[in-house]
């Protein structure tokens, strides 16, 4: 452990205990300059886009484990509650969720840290991602035949879906 201990945190996800050290240590050595600056923003088809024409892909973590998720959660969805089966089940639908949502985090720390050694200067976009990402606005009249959803509203979950599978609020 570099420098002294400050504050100890435990917490559990699950049936799992962290242990959270915080560190007090001297300040790092900074990194070498290079004198590139860039601006990014971010997107759903990739994660995001260098003003250089740089792409970084979003590698979909949602969308792959979407048919393992589904499965667990129908399996959750037909165990009886208060059951050690349902238990059991809880425990697998939160496991894949925990997985997803490392995954995104280990890829958007992955790219930061590149960035952060190829550029003294990065300017991001301001993006609001909760107010993105909300339900649509139901609209007045009958929804188009053949659909359950509101006219629109169909595109807006698969949007807000890609949006949540890319990560931007992982931080």
């Amino acid at each position: 452990m570099a420098g002294n201990v400050k504050t100890i945190s435990v917490t559990r996800e699950g049936r799992r205990w962290y242990v959270i050290l915080t560190a007090g240590q001297t300040a790092p050595e900074s990194l070498p300059r290079t004198g590139s600056v860039v601006g990014i923003g971010m997107g759903t088809a990739n994660f995001l886009a260098g003003s250089g024409g740089e792409f970084v892909p979003n590698l979909r973590h949602g969308a792959k484990a979407a048919a393992g998720l589904e499965e667990a959660q129908r399996a959750l969805a037909r165990c009886e509650r208060g059951s050690k089966r349902r238990r059991k089940a809880v425990e697998t639908v939160a496991r894949l969720h925990r997985k997803v949502r490392r995954q995104r985090l280990g890829h958007a720390h992955e790219t930061v840290l590149n960035l952060v050694g190829e550029y003294d200067f990065i300017a991001h976009e301001d993006l609001q991602i909760r107010i993105m990402s909300k339900a649509p606005s139901p609209e007045p009249g009958p929804a188009t035949p053949g659909s359950f959803l509101p006219s629109g509203a169909a595109a807006k979950a698969g949007l807000n879906r890609s949006i949540a599978d890319a990560g931007w609020g992982c931080s």
